[in-house]
């Protein structure tokens, strides 16, 4: 029967990697006000409550970033040699109450897409109480509220571009009970450096002969890409918005203000807009068809890097259809990063240290029944690894 309690104001409380849970694991020196154990082996009751007491880094994966099968949040590692009577034990029982503060000397990651870097990377402060049970659900209850941070976008590695949370946009994780099922309320912003607003207004008559609009065909200057994360972290609602420094001339005029708004109901020609926007550094001709016919909120994905990768596949197959004529021609793009430990056998590998990069080019005949690939891969070395521990 087990009656202690105990409590530091400094200790290493976690200091895990990838292999030994990969869905929460690394690095968090706390302090610890209370942890406790009572109860016989039957029933035992632990409790803990702590707060980061040091500069500390915790990697959370969404289940869908990782292979599927149960999602163990909590892990309890065995040591030494099992005995060889195990009756005495076999009735053990233990109910787990943490309850955490966290504060901004916690890092925490989110990784949404361990293959493309989708992760956001956040500072901030709030409360968690997580329950585990000898037997049932984990439950997690709690909201964290973002101070600062960012939300890191990848174009199949290759495209490396940051969201930044902005101070004051009320950005957080809550948690209901579910720990799959957190809720978002997340808006970060992208800056495009030296944007012209010609080549999106150019083709609008109705902008031709509204006054002011010299001033915003002549404008090149940051543009703010802002994304909105809505709902389930697992499939958030991905939305995007345009906006402009403040006391730029084109953010004064009503014309161009009414021609945003109206773009902004146009989900499709939102997506091709941010896709040439962060691929290219520049607008595309309004109203020109982009990469998808489809609405971009049915297409399942639930990164934006998958989001504007899928719109920008699109956006490459269309310009090739239209060089060469063909409409059964198609191009895709794609990258996987792995650990050569892995392919070697010997595991246990904490980083990605190799990338491969494959294009194929398709050719499809008779409605689509019969598809020709052409294509290959590139594979190198990735110099220092992606940690992920």
């Amino acid at each position: 029967r087990f009656d202690f309690k105990m409590s530091s104001p400094k200790i290493l409380a976690v200091d895990t990697k990838a292999a030994d849970n990969p869905l929460f694991y690394g690095k968090a020196i706390a302090n610890v006000k209370l942890f406790s154990l009572t109860g016989p082996e039957t029933n035992m009751q632990m409790t803990i409550t702590a707060e980061p007491a040091d500069t500390s880094n915790i990697n959370i994966l969404t289940p869908s970033a990782t292979a599927s099968g149960p999602a163990n949040f909590i892990v309890f590692k065995k040591y030494g040699k099992a005995v060889k009577d195990s009756s005495a034990i076999q009735n053990a029982n233990i109910d787990l109450q943490l309850n955490l503060t966290a504060n901004n000397k916690a890092h925490i990651n989110v990784i949404l897409d361990p293959l493309t870097g989708d992760m956001i990377s956040a500072t901030g402060h709030g409360t968690l109480k997580i329950h585990v049970p000898p037997t049932g659900n984990i439950t997690m209850n709690g909201k964290y509220d973002i101070e600062k941070g960012k939300y890191d976008f990848s174009f199949q590695s290759l495209i490396k571009k940051p969201f930044i949370f902005e101070d004051g946009d009320d950005n957080s994780i809550e948690w209901t009970g579910d720990p799959e099922n957190a809720n978002l309320h997340i808006d970060a912003r992208y800056t495009a450096q030296q944007v012209s607003l010609s080549p999106l207004v150019s083709s609008q008559s109705s902008l031709s002969s509204a006054a002011g609009m010299n001033d915003v065909r002549g404008y090149r200057g940051d543009v703010y890409v802002i994304v909105k994360l809505r709902g389930k972290l697992l499939k958030p609602d991905i939305s995007f918005a345009f906006d402009f420094p403040v006391g730029s001339s084109v953010k004064a005029d009503p014309d161009f203000a009414l021609f945003l708004s109206k773009m902004a109901s146009d989900e499709n020609e939102m997506l091709k807009q941010v896709a040439y926007l962060i691929a290219f550094n520049s607008f595309a001709p309004y109203g020109q068809s982009g990469g998808n016919t489809a609405n971009f909120t049915s297409t399942g994905v639930n990164t934006i890097s998958a989001l504007i990768t899928n719109e920008l596949n699109g956006i490459f197959s269309n310009a090739l259809s239209k060089l060469t004529g063909d409409k059964g021609l198609s191009f895709e793009i794609g990258t996987q990063a792995y650990s050569s430990q892995d392919v070697l056998g010997q595991g246990g590998s904490s980083k990605w240290d190799r990338q491969n990069v494959n294009f194929r080019l398709m050719q499809s005949i008779a409605n689509d029944k019969i598809v020709f690939v052409i294509g290959g891969n590139f594979d190198f070395g990735v110099n220092g690894g992606q940690s992920v521990s």
